[in-house]
């Protein structure tokens, strides 16, 4: 009797949740049919609003880049041009001027036919159509984005008409893409609307993305078609033609079209630069974000479905409750690690491979980051201070993701992370935040601070459906362990066809060394300093890259150096970077040009031949160099290798004329040793010091107590790294002497080097 009442009373829970539900859709589809096309309208016009400030700073930009371009044209015709030869020097004349440095590289139009600097004609095959237009035209006109096969680059081409002139009718420049795009930013509304926002040509390639949403619904790059990625989502032929001829045409509107189910605003705005439409901006908008207020009504509709729901599953959940909460106990402590609070390698591999299943399109990378000497620095730390340092490590991560990440621990200083990625560049940027947020000095159980480093290993998974997040973290792990492979990002080495291929790159690179040597191959980059105290040049560092004339690139050193410091060919290129440096103040006294002092980096494998001092002692003799223009640069990793062998050297080269200096001071965990054991004459800080920590305060302390303190020891304090003027501020204030970094200058070619000194201090 019982159960069949239990029974009844369901029978009209479940009639009474069958009428509220009938009732609730019926309701809820006559409100939703009524407010359809008011919200689809004013999402559109909200579409076209928001996108109106990148136009409109689009539309600067190449009025500024116009001007720039006739203003180039102007000052070549300041004087007559008598023949080819005095067109190419006015050319290069114009184009070394500070407003003009963009400019990557010219070409110059006469009788319909193109040519390249020095009258060489060009071929025309090769051109972009945009540009031939734009030469005909007799008008100062933007040709947008140009592929030049010719250099192998993308660049943005302004053919300027030139008049009075009889060996051109029109110049065409080249400027590069990233600073033109870099003037164009998202208006508020925009930045935080935006599913993507993107500049495209007049064929619909995209040319720069101005704007994507972190929840990553779109995964593209520039030079993709922006017909191509909507296509696959938006699976309307008519919108998409109706795309393409607004951009084609340099005109605007905007569509309501369905992405992945929900309701979106796709707007296009032509650019128009007199008259002419290179570009357009095309974005892509969610239509409940850009018209919340409209979208009110539909929230309610969904949180009465909702209630609906709620009431139709109680049952189930109720009985679902007690067996979930008996295995997520069991999981739990599989997949957490109690010390730290951090998910464990379990749950990462589980968490991760449903990422990966849910976004197979998008690229992401499983990353392996280990702590260097993580026992040795769990016995000079203290178990329960690295403990703290892990939970640490623990809440940046867990701060760090972005959505569809994940992050894990796996033991002894081992962290796992799933990152998505857009490019290389962007990877790199975000590999750089783990490692600068470790480069923090830590504090020692016996009360000595020492640094803690990462390294890792990358396996990116390229849309790998195949291998296991397991087997992906085995990959990673063993890329971290490739210990005579190059990093690919600072401290960390991708799993990849390169790390297989590594032995033949080392044999190309033991092959072709000294053939590279004997032909002149290694070039000595001059990275100027700048005495902030004294407002006036110090000097600079000299600096080694592998010219490949095949390529026209230069080789990093982080690529050979390694392989050098192994098979010892590194005391052969020291030797010859320090005579070329030699050579180079030899030729500066000789012509009578203002000479400053250089540093030179030597490796602790050439500090430790025997002939090591001899040979730089004759060198300098060799080429008269007055003394104290010479600095020989020592690794902090020398240095605590053998305190009383490196005193004893540097003894030496004070007598002979040279001074001394400690680089990347700061890197290691034995400074303080290196400033009460040796007599150096200058420290150069590691630019972790200039890098921003957890605490700004302490930052400034760390900071400021060094400078003080190399101060006092009379030693000249430089500081490596600088690229802000606020970092040059704050340590001129501190009291820093020098400081050296791309805020002041990039490594320099010699004669760029003569003319950097030359334009910047004796003009």
């Amino acid at each position: 009797m019982q159960k069949r009442v239990t029974s009844r009373i369901n029978s009209i829970v479940i009639i009474v949740m069958c009428l509220v539900s009938i009732v609730l859709v019926g309701s809820s589809a006559a409100m939703l049919t009524g407010y359809s096309k008011t919200l689809h309208s004013g999402a559109e016009i909200l579409g076209l609003v928001y996108s109106k400030q990148t136009s409109d700073d689009f539309t600067k930009a190449m009025n500024s880049y116009r001007t720039r371009s006739e203003t180039f044209a102007e000052n070549l015709m300041e004087t007559p041009i008598q023949s080819i030869d005095e067109l190419t020097h006015s050319i290069g004349r114009v184009n070394k001027q500070a407003q003009f440095k963009e400019i990557m590289f010219i070409r110059y139009f006469r009788d319909g036919v193109e040519y390249s600097l020095g009258d060489r004609e060009f071929d025309m095959t090769k051109e972009s159509k945009s540009v031939l237009v734009g030469a005909r035209t007799g008008e100062t006109f933007c040709a947008g984005v140009v592929e030049d096969y010719n250099q192998s680059i993308s660049a943005v081409a302004y053919c300027v008409p030139i008049k009075n002139c009889p060996y051109a009718d029109c110049i065409v420049l080249y400027y590069p893409t990233g600073p033109f795009f870099e003037l164009v930013t998202p208006s508020e509304d925009s930045e935080k609307y935006s599913q993507l926002t993107t500049i495209c040509s007049a064929e619909g390639e995209i040319v720069s993305i101005v704007y994507k949403n972190k929840n990553g619904a779109f995964e593209v790059q520039q030079h993709n078609n922006i017909y191509e990625i909507l296509k696959a989502r938006i699976n309307d032929k008519k919108t998409i033609d109706n795309m393409r001829t607004l951009v084609s045409d340099g005109s605007s509107g905007s569509f309501s079209v369905k992405i992945a189910g929900d309701d979106n605003v796709v707007s296009v705005l032509g650019i128009s630069e007199h008259g002419t439409s290179p570009f357009s901006v095309v974005a892509v908008y969610k239509s409940n974000d850009v018209y919340s207020a409209a979208y009110s009504t539909v929230s309610t509709v969904l949180a009465e479905l909702a209630i609906f729901f709620v009431m139709l599953i109680f049952a189930a959940i109720y009985f679902i409750i007690s067996f979930r909460a008996s295995e997520m106990r069991m999981r739990h402590i599989r997949e957490y690690n109690e010390d730290i609070g951090c998910p464990t390698r379990v749950k990462f591999e589980r968490v991760g491979a449903e990422i990966l299943r849910q976004n197979f399109g998008s690229q992401f990378a499983v990353i392996v980051v280990d702590i260097r000497h993580f026992d040795y620095m769990t016995d000079q730390m203290g178990n329960e201070k690295m403990i703290e340092e892990l939970r640490r490590m623990k809440e940046f991560y867990s701060r760090f993701l972005q959505v569809h990440e994940t992050y894990g621990y796996a033991g002894n200083g081992r962290f796992l992370l799933l990152l998505h990625y857009r490019d290389d560049t962007a990877l790199g940027e975000r590999l750089k935040a783990l490692t600068t947020y470790l480069g923090i000095s830590k504090v020692t159980a016996s009360g000595e601070r020492i640094t803690l480093s990462a390294y890792g290993g990358i396996y990116k998974t390229s849309g790998d459906r195949e291998t296991t997040v397991e087997r992906m973290v085995e990959r990673a792990i063993s890329a971290a362990n490739a210990t005579s492979y190059p990093f690919d990002f600072d401290s960390f080495r991708v799993y990849n066809e390169r790390l297989h291929s590594r032995n033949a790159m080392n044999e190309y690179i033991e092959v072709n060394m000294q053939k590279a040597l004997d032909d002149n191959l290694f070039k000595v980059f001059y990275q100027p300093k700048y005495n902030i105290e004294g407002d006036r040049p110090d000097g600079c560092e000299a600096l080694v890259r592998w010219y490949n004339p095949d390529t026209d690139e230069y080789m990093q050193p982080n690529i050979f150096l390694p392989l050098f410091e192994q098979n010892r060919f590194i005391v052969k290129l020291d030797k010859y970077v320090y005579e070329q440096v030699c050579k180079y103040i030899a030729n500066t006294v000789a012509e009578h040009r203002q000479l400053y002092p250089i540093s030179v980096n030597v490796s602790r494998i050439t500090a430790s031949e025997p002939d090591f001092v001899p040979y730089y002692i004759a060198i300098k003799e060799k080429y008269n160099v007055a003394d104290n223009y010479l600095t020989i640069e020592f690794t902090e990793s020398f240095a605590f290798e053998d305190y009383e062998r490196l005193r004893e050297t540097v003894s030496t080269l004070h007598k002979n004329g040279f001074r001394c200096s400690i680089d990347d001071f700061g890197s290691g965990f034995s400074s303080y040793n290196i400033l009460k054991e040796l007599p150096m004459d200058e420290i150069k800080l590691d630019r972790f010091f200039i890098v921003k920590g957890f605490s700004e305060d302490r930052d400034l302390k760390v900071l400021s107590s060094v400078i003080r303190l190399g101060r006092e020891l009379n030693m000249k304090v430089t500081q490596e790294g600088v690229e802000t003027i606020d970092q040059m501020m704050l340590l001129k204030k501190l009291g820093c002497n020098v400081i050296q970094g791309y805020y002041y200058s990039k490594p320099l070619v010699q004669g760029d080097y003569d003319d950097f000194l030359t334009r910047k201090f004796m003009l």
